[in-house]
């Protein structure tokens, strides 16, 4: 499995010129600026709260942010999301998955299906294509990846498609 993008939170800690970043910007739909940075994006907040997306790994948004905001501190560093892709190693019967009732699949709005674990608590969904390749998202951490895929990996070896 590949990491393609993780969704990160920081605060700044110290005091900070808001107005600095926002060039007078102010929204009523939305209370922070998105700075641009290729193809990351930073949402900073009044509050100091700072949400980075678009990178893999939090070494990188730490520097990505240093570089932004200089000398000040960064404080209660998590990661919100992670997102995978990958791609089974086998033919699917996607027909078969499709009839058994554990995903759902809406195909005029969307090729791919949707699998949830429903023995767990975890917020994470399989994204599955007919070609094989999957996305998984809504991940936390490197354990509840590991036990999110180990469990799809073995729902989804039942629908090997049959050699003819």
């Amino acid at each position: 499995m590949r990491r393609v993008n993780s969704v990160f939170q920081f605060t700044l800690k110290g005091s900070f010129d808001f107005d600095k970043f926002s060039d007078g910007y102010y929204s009523k739909k939305f209370s922070g600026v998105i700075i641009k940075r290729d193809k990351s994006r930073v949402l900073l907040f009044k509050s100091g709260k700072v949400t980075v997306t678009g990178l893999r790994t939090r070494k990188e948004a730490k520097a990505l942010l240093s570089i932004i905001f200089g000398g000040l501190k960064l404080i209660n560093g998590k990661t919100l999301n992670m997102t995978f892709s990958s791609k089974l190693k086998f033919h699917l019967d996607f027909s078969r998955l499709l009839r058994s009732g554990y995903v759902t699949h809406e195909p005029e709005l969307f090729p791919g299906v949707y699998w949830r674990n429903n023995q767990s608590d975890s917020r994470a969904v399989i994204i599955l294509f007919a070609s094989g390749k999957y996305i998984l998202t809504g991940v936390k951490s490197g354990k509840s990846l590991k036990n999110f895929h180990e469990s799809f990996k073995t729902f989804i070896s039942q629908f090997k498609k049959n050699k003819v």
